[in-house]
């Protein structure tokens, strides 16, 4: 059964909420700033109907002490087991950051086989901005919940730290992938993985000020980013990578592997890529445990 509705979906796009359909929505805001805290800020303001993706509850333990990782198959399946999520849910997830975490969540959908979920582009704020009304209150418990089926995660969303040895050695094998790190310029320079080329995520993203900023929550700014236009996003990607290099990867001779220093923005690149029917992987460990290790080859400018 195809999607009930694309990937990237607008506010105009969501149903009326609460939805009486087969249709759940996922708050799976994360911060790095230990002083907020998310499911708090679910319980001040959300969209109807949403329940709340604990993206630090769902992260597989890394025996590096890595935060973020994705879970394995039972834990997947425990959890969405709990949110009363099926495999014939359509899963619409959000942030309220705009762009933030919530492509990481919906990266873990689809690595995890299940293709009925969406993106809701600028998140909560561009919902508040079209009108639509929040409620407030803590997550409801799902009684009884119909148990998702065991899942298998997709070798083609992950790349290894062996896959990262073996493209940064520039191993014919793997001569046909190219790592791009989603950093910033200054962590870029500090250290990185051999042969990686940098792409931060910003460049990729609009920032729009919110219409109203009267009721903001405690920490919240007053804007928020949102994915540009198709003709922009593969402008910007081209600008970034070169057109010879971009030119390989639309075409398909070049696969992307995304990483990024705590595994978020690298899937914000993951997103992007998938926006213009472009498949890459991710590097789940990411910078956080590439660095830790004893065995990682590390590139510094100074």
């Amino acid at each position: 059964m195809s999607p009930r509705y694309p990937l990237i979906i607008q506010p105009s796009d969501l149903p009326p909420l609460p939805s009486s359909e087969n249709i759940i929505l996922l708050d799976a805001t994360y911060h790095l700033d230990p002083s907020r805290d998310p499911r708090t800020e679910y319980e001040q303001r959300h969209l109807p109907g949403a329940r709340f993706w604990s993206l630090k509850d769902v992260s597989e333990p890394h025996p590096l002490g890595f935060k973020l990782m994705l879970p394995s198959s039972e834990r997947f399946v425990r959890y969405v087991t709990e949110l009363g999520i099926t495999k014939d849910t359509h899963v619409i997830v959000y942030d309220t950051q705009g762009i933030w975490s919530a492509p990481r969540t919906v990266f873990t959908f689809l690595a995890y086989g299940h293709e009925n979920v969406s993106l809701l582009v600028g998140g909560l704020p561009a919902a508040i901005d079209a009108g639509i009304a929040m409620e407030s209150g803590r997550p409801k418990t799902v009684e009884s919940p119909t148990p998702y089926p065991p899942v298998t995660l997709r070798p083609n969303y992950i790349a290894s730290f062996d896959d990262i040895q073996s493209i940064s050695a520039n191993d014919a094998t793997v001569s046909e992938q190219r790592i791009v790190d989603a950093r910033g310029a200054r962590y870029f320079v500090e250290g990185r993985i051999p042969t990686s080329k940098s792409l931060p995520w910003g460049v990729l993203l609009d920032t729009v000020r919110r219409q109203n900023t009267d009721n903001l929550l405690k920490g919240e700014e007053a804007t928020y980013s949102k994915l540009p236009s198709e003709d922009a996003l593969r402008e910007r990607l081209s600008n970034a990578l070169g057109e010879e290099e971009a030119d390989k990867v639309w075409s398909g001779q070049v696969q992307l592997v995304n990483t990024c220093g705590s595994g978020i923005t690298a899937v914000i690149l993951w997103i992007a890529l998938t926006q213009l029917g472009i498949h890459s992987k991710v590097y789940d460990e990411s910078w956080g445990a590439y660095s830790k290790r004893q065995d990682a080859v590390i590139e510094k400018d100074h």
